[in-house]
């Protein structure tokens, strides 16, 4: 299963945003926008959650809370694309400590196991 969690506020105004299976976003207007699409039913095919996170440039903690939270409610992830946190050398060890493999990326990283 192939999870994004964005911290970008603006994601939900890309056009054909990319999902995966199932997406958690920080919670904007434009963002929410999207969510509301997505649960109503008009852009079916993925689950969208919603999440509060320091705006800006988020953090370590934040990145990590959200994947513990992510963990708790999907299990069986193989992948999670995280667009919108670059990649720290602390945050980098505490995802390994986890076993969890880590790449960084234009947007931001992908772990996997």
């Amino acid at each position: 299963m192939r999870i994004l969690m964005v911290f970008e506020d603006q994601y939900g105004g890309l056009v054909n945003p990319d999902l995966g299976d199932a997406a958690w976003l920080v919670d904007s207007p434009v963002n929410r926008s999207l969510a509301t699409r997505v649960w109503t039913g008009a852009d079916a095919g993925s689950q969208v959650t919603l999440f509060d996170a320091t705006m800006g440039e988020p953090g370590d903690a934040d990145a990590i809370a959200r994947f513990e939270d992510i963990d708790l409610h999907h299990p069986s992830w193989t992948e999670i694309d995280v667009v919108g946190v670059r990649l720290t050398p602390a945050l980098e060890q505490e995802f390994r400590t986890l076993g969890i493999r880590i790449a960084a990326c234009e947007a931001g990283f992908v772990a996997r196991r």
